[in-house]
């Protein structure tokens, strides 16, 4: 069975949504999260913050697109 050309390019539609939405969190959260912790002072904590982050974040999307 061949699918229609309408529901490929509306798969297509929201597969790229999808793709901008995880690529704006995931860059607005560890830059928040930086940004806040920069306040603190220790230049130690801004890294070891982003990272922390970076790593729950993409276990975080993995999960979600998992799930799916």
């Amino acid at each position: 069975m061949c699918k229609s050309s309408q529901y490929q390019r509306s798969i297509a539609g929201v597969d790229l949504m999808r793709r901008i939405v995880g690529l704006s969190d995931g860059l607005t959260v560890p830059f928040a999260l930086t940004a806040g912790l920069s306040g603190l002072g220790s230049s130690r904590l801004v890294v070891t913050g982003g990272l922390a982050e970076l790593c729950a974040g993409a276990i975080s999307m993995g999960l979600g697109g998992y799930c799916m």
